[in-house]
């Protein structure tokens, strides 16, 4: 159900944004390295947009302008090589999320991580989230914060420390709460198996950051992000489809849907 236009009613309040029923603009992710890019611009930034910046930043516009212990740093994730006509260069997943702060999308630009992943099935099953896990994981259990004091660190995080400044715990909680606090779901926060699956994996995963290599946590962390937001759109999506259903057997009268058939 696509964001209403100026030519079109006015959709009820059940059915607009912010309701589970409202179903936002998803675009394509040519790698699914840009999820994890994604996902540490809305944590650690509040957006995966850049403020006043209309166009597009891609790590490939200026890898040539950080510095060599970024660019070791940000190579050390780097993805298949982009095709086509369009921009050249490599795809990467940014292993800290200080490293974010050097790329974004463009300003009109769909948000899939915030409307599909931390809007929607961790909003849903907010109740069996844990905010300070996920920042912990997403920071870096075992990460340096200044190299004084490498011993038991991760080895990664010791990479250009002097130039990565990531986002403080405090701001990153304030930016994922806000997320979660985007939607509401009808008829109260019922329980959704799904959502709570999902929640519980992500869980598991972020506690595995602590004992894994920070590397192959983020490919874990990818295949992840690939798999539970394309489950919740295409769920969310079969939602529209019975919710339109219902109206039209309703305005055919033909009965409408109960309550506890519209929850299940």
């Amino acid at each position: 159900m696509a964001a209403g236009t100026t030519n079109e009613p006015r959709l009820p309040h059940c059915m607009d944004t912010g309701s589970l029923v409202f179903a936002p603009t998803a675009g394509m992710r040519l790698a699914p390295e840009v999820l994890v890019f994604e996902l540490f611009r809305e944590v650690g930034y509040g957006d995966s947009r850049e403020q006043g910046e209309n166009s597009a930043q891609d790590y490939s516009d200026v890898i040539g302008e950080l510095s060599e212990a970024e660019r070791l740093l940000l190579s050390s994730c780097r993805g298949r090589r982009r095709k086509g006509r369009g921009r050249q260069g490599l795809f990467y997943a940014p292993p800290y999320v200080g490293l974010a702060k050097h790329a974004w999308f463009r300003k009109r630009t769909d948000r899939t991580m915030r409307d599909y992943f931390l809007g929607g099935p961790l909003a849903q099953a907010e109740a069996e989230l844990d905010p300070g896990l996920v920042v912990r994981a997403l920071r870096g259990h075992r990460s340096a914060i200044e190299g004084t004091e490498p011993k038991g660190k991760e080895v990664l995080s010791l990479i250009a420390i002097d130039e990565r400044e990531d986002p403080t715990p405090e701001d990153m909680e304030k930016h994922l709460r806000a997320s979660l606090g985007r939607r509401s779901a009808p008829f109260g926060r019922h329980e959704d198996p799904l959502a709570s699956t999902i929640v519980n994996d992500f869980l598991e995963l972020c506690r595995l950051e602590a004992y894994v290599p920070r590397r192959e946590w983020l490919f874990f962390l990818i295949s992840f992000l690939r798999t539970a937001t394309s489950m919740w759109l295409l769920a969310h999506l079969r939602i529209t489809v019975l919710v339109r259903d219902y109206l039209q057997a309703a305005c055919e009268e033909r009965g409408g849907a109960s309550e506890q058939e519209l929850v299940e």
